[in-house]
């Protein structure tokens, strides 16, 4: 499951709240090609649990925040984290990325408390709406926006966040393969 995040009152969330955008995230930066239009994907993602904690802005030190989070995590006993990093940026996606407020999780196992800046959040029921992107950072504004236009000529109404998940693919001499998908959650 790629990494996802939830808004009340879908979900229950344990600490402070930001309006949020999920990435899931590898180390390789967007390239910049403009994306292409393809036909969005629907498909169900289910619930899940993600602890996070917050960063300044993209880029941002992720290695580094998911070392201090995977050390809370294992330090309350009973918890694991599980599943890709993800990065929850703050809605919606104007200005330059370097401004967006993130929060950097992971999915998680166990009875997890939230403590300082730690953040645990259920996410039910989630349905996404996924397209390719293959543009620059800058460009991921337009790409939220037609699947935002699709979803609501269908007759869906849009979730308060959406994710961009980084490959994990590698191409035959060992680089990521580019581009990347961007998701908007919906309900009925």
């Amino acid at each position: 499951m790629q990494g996802v995040a939830v808004n009340q009152p879908t979900g229950v969330m344990h600490g402070p709240r930001p309006a949020v955008v999920a990435i899931s995230i590898d180390s390789a930066p967007l390239p910049g090609k403009p994306s292409a239009m393809a036909d969005p994907e629907l498909t169900p993602e289910g619930n899940l649990r993600l602890a996070s904690l917050p960063a300044p802005g993209l880029p941002c030190d992720s290695g580094a925040l998911d070392r201090e989070l995977s050390e809370l995590v294992a330090g309350q006993g009973g918890c694991e984290t599980a599943g890709p990093l993800v990065i929850l940026l703050d809605l919606p996606p104007s200005d330059e990325p370097a401004s967006w407020r993130c929060q950097v999780g992971r999915a998680v196992i166990g009875s997890l408390r939230p403590q300082g800046s730690l953040l645990v959040e259920d996410y039910r029921s989630l349905q996404a709406l996924s397209l390719p992107h293959t543009g620059s950072w800058h460009e991921l504004a337009a790409t939220h926006g037609q699947l935002a236009a699709h979803a609501q000529a269908m007759g869906w109404r849009l979730r308060p966040y959406w994710r961009l998940a980084l490959p994990r693919e590698r191409s035959a001499d060992g680089h990521l393969v580019p581009g990347c998908t961007v998701s908007v959650f919906l309900d009925r």
